[in-house]
C-alpha cells in the first residue's frame, strides 16, 4: 500500500485517503487519515536521514562543501521522492504526533546539520525544512 501512495503522488499530486482507496484498503492497516501520513512521513525521514548523512560525510573536504552537498541532496529528496516529501512538510503532520515520529525527524535535523548524534527525543521544528 505505501508504494501504491508513493506511486499516486507522484504520478498525481497530493495524496489524499480516498484517492488511495482503490489501492488498497488503509483502514485495516491504519486507524484514519493522519496514521497512514505518519508512517508514510516516518519512513520518508529516514531515508531522508541517509541521503543528507551521506552528503555530509563528515563535513570533509570542508564545512563549506558539505554544507553543498546537504543542500542539492534535499532538493533532490524533494524531486525524486514528492510523496514522502510532501507527507513530511506539507501534509500538516506535527513531529508530536508520534514519538517514532518526532524522532526520526530529529534525525534528519542533525543529520542536516553536521551534528553526529541527536539528543534522545529532540524536539523539532517542522519548519526547519520548509
Amino acid at each position: 500500500m505505501r508504494r501504491a501512495v508513493r506511486e499516486k503522488k507522484q504520478l498525481q499530486g497530493p495524496v489524499d485517503l480516498s484517492s488511495i482507496a482503490r489501492f488498497s484498503a488503509p483502514y485495516r492497516h491504519f486507524r484514519d487519515r493522519d496514521e497512514l501520513l505518519v508512517d508514510v512521513a516516518r519512513r520518508g525521514f529516514d531515508q531522508f536521514e541517509v541521503k543528507l548523512a551521506r552528503a555530509w560525510d563528515g563535513g570533509r573536504p570542508d564545512a563549506f562543501t558539505a554544507f553543498e552537498r546537504v543542500g542539492k541532496a534535499y532538493l533532490r529528496f524533494a524531486k525524486s521522492e514528492p510523496a514522502y516529501y510532501s507527507a513530511m512538510f506539507e501534509a500538516g503532520i506535527p513531529p508530536e504526533a508520534s514519538p517514532e515520529l518526532r524522532d526520526a525527524g530529529a534525525a534528519v535535523a542533525t543529520a542536516a546539520s553536521g551534528h553526529t548524534a541527536a539528543p534522545p527525543r529532540a524536539k523539532m521544528n517542522s519548519r526547519l525544512f520548509v
